[in-house]
């Protein structure tokens, strides 16, 4: 069963979700999803809850959140917020007397801001990316960055009118996981990515895991493309991963 809640992120509200397990969870585990991209869902598309309710059925205490300025949460969209949301997110879970540590799952720009996130909140551990970027040169900013924030503002996500391209953009340029890795201490860290992602190079994640000394463990999906979580391969491979960790 899926429960909804809301929490405070600075001056926004954000929506949340969790799915409990009927036994004694193994570990609390927080899902955060990567930039909506915009295009409809395809048929039977349950999200991110589905994801929350396959690991409650594997004895995992499931959250997932929306970011600021995506899906039912306010604000506008800005990388440069949700750092924030995540440590909002951890600090309303222990509220309800959920204790840390926290297994957090990052699903693209998710991945990134919770390799962030990790650098400066020490509850998150382990830490598993999917899809994940090293850094955002991939998007070609330089060229494109006009036309990626427009389609940002254009779908309704950049809600904030006051907000510029460069300030949209400037959370993409300063991203770099090679610059995280010496600040993030993690006992425990994993990393998936699709053969067949076209977005994320799969360099990438090969990439992340040399920045943090080659000690991560790097698994390649075949037949898997970006939109991991869509794909029964990629809820089999986290739920292997958590098990190895927490069993």
């Amino acid at each position: 069963m899926i429960e909804t809640f809301r929490f405070k992120s600075g001056d926004r509200q954000l929506w949340g979700c969790r799915a409990v397990p009927q036994s004694t969870p193994k570990a609390v585990v927080v899902l955060c999803h990567g930039l909506p991209s915009g295009a409809p869902s395809f048929p039977g598309d349950e999200g991110y809850p589905m994801l929350c309710r396959r690991l409650a059925e594997n004895e995992y205490l499931a959250f997932h959140f929306s970011f600021s300025g995506c899906g039912q949460s306010e604000g506008s969209l800005d990388l440069r917020l949700w750092v924030s949301d995540v440590i909002a997110a951890l600090n309303h879970i222990e509220s309800w007397g959920c204790m840390p540590p926290y297994a957090v799952i990052g699903f693209s720009a998710g991945g990134a801001t919770a390799l962030t996130a990790a650098a400066i909140d020490q509850r998150i551990d382990p830490l598993f990316l999917a899809a994940t970027p090293f850094d955002y040169g991939f998007l070609n900013l330089e060229a494109y960055g006009l036309d990626f924030f427009q389609h940002y503002r254009d779908i309704g996500l950049v809600r904030d009118t006051a907000i510029t391209e460069e300030q949209f953009l400037a959370a993409f340029r300063v991203y770099d996981a090679a610059k995280l890795a010496s600040q993030i201490h993690v006992t425990n860290m994993a990393i998936i990515h699709g053969e067949d992602d076209d977005l994320v190079p799969t360099s990438h994640a090969f990439r992340i895991a040399d920045a943090f000394g080659g000690k991560v463990k790097v698994r390649m999906l075949p037949g898997v493309g970006h939109k991991m979580r869509i794909f029964s391969q990629t809820i089999d491979a986290i739920i292997e991963q958590l098990d190895e960790w927490f069993l």
